[in-house]
């Protein structure tokens, strides 16, 4: 049987919101142990009329934020904008029942996957705090969001990870698709201090800190759409390595195609 999940998934995206219903009607999540909570962080009422489209599940609860986005090309700023709608969710979590946090994000592409490959691990082991998919950015560089550090207290080298098979520990990864335990995702208090990966990432770390493994399952593959056309992680990828330098920066380093040389 399905434990009882909660699904979070915050919009900003109007044109992405019909396609991402009907993903979540093609998945195996059981709608009578699975609730919806989503964050409208614009002033978009045509995203609310589709959400409500999702009919049968456990429980809908959703916020409107009527301020705009932020300008999604200021990195600083979305990232910061991402954490406080990641808070914001604690409140709408904690009207639902769910043991196990399914994120999603708005322009994930999910079209028949089966979420038992990321929550079972979070469910059964309790050493295991975080399983994500995989995804492409679209952001500069054509890389997954799957992160490495050589020390999680401590960095120098923090680097993507190349699409492997099967489930990799690793040290941070995405809010694009990942499952989590409720009560991490509640006691944490999710921020952006200037780090070289965003909040999402962060979340990670702070769980390896914690003592808490984290995982990327390679066989759980989501889209990223970009207006509708898709962008999939394949062998055309690019590695990013950060290195800390001794005056305290950190210098990037990109290594495009390796999969592929």
């Amino acid at each position: 049987m399905q434990p009882l999940i909660t699904v979070i998934c915050p919009f900003t995206r109007s044109w992405a919101v019909d396609r991402w219903v009907e993903n979540l009607e093609s998945t195996n999540l059981d709608k009578e142990r699975t609730n919806l909570c989503f964050i409208i962080d614009c002033d978009e009422p045509r995203i609310l009329r589709s959400l409500k489209q999702l009919q049968g599940y456990r429980s809908f609860h959703y916020i409107m934020n009527r301020d705009n986005q932020p300008n999604e090309v200021r990195i600083a700023v979305r990232r910061e904008r991402i954490a406080t709608v990641m808070n914001q969710f604690k409140e709408l979590i904690e009207k639902t029942d769910g043991e196990i946090i399914i994120g999603l994000e708005d322009d994930t592409v999910f079209e028949g996957t089966d979420f038992s490959r990321l929550y079972k691990m979070v469910e059964l082991d309790e050493e295991v705090g975080f399983v994500e998919g995989v995804q492409c950015g679209r952001w500069g560089v054509k890389m997954v969001g799957v992160w490495k550090l050589d020390s999680v207290k401590e960095p120098r080298r923090i680097e993507t990870l190349l699409p492997s098979e099967g489930y990799e520990e690793i040290d941070g990864g995405g809010y694009f698709g990942f499952a989590t335990k409720r009560e991490l995702f509640l006691e944490h208090d999710h921020k952006w201090s200037g780090e070289v990966y965003g909040p999402d990432v962060a979340y990670g770390v702070a769980l390896r800190q914690k003592g808490y493994r984290c995982f990327v399952d390679w066989e759980t593959v989501f889209d990223h759409n970009d207006h509708n056309v898709l962008i999939r992680a394949d062998e055309n990828v690019t590695k990013i390595v950060y290195n800390l330098s001794e005056d305290g920066s950190w210098q990037r380093t990109d290594y495009e195609n390796t999969l592929s040389n």
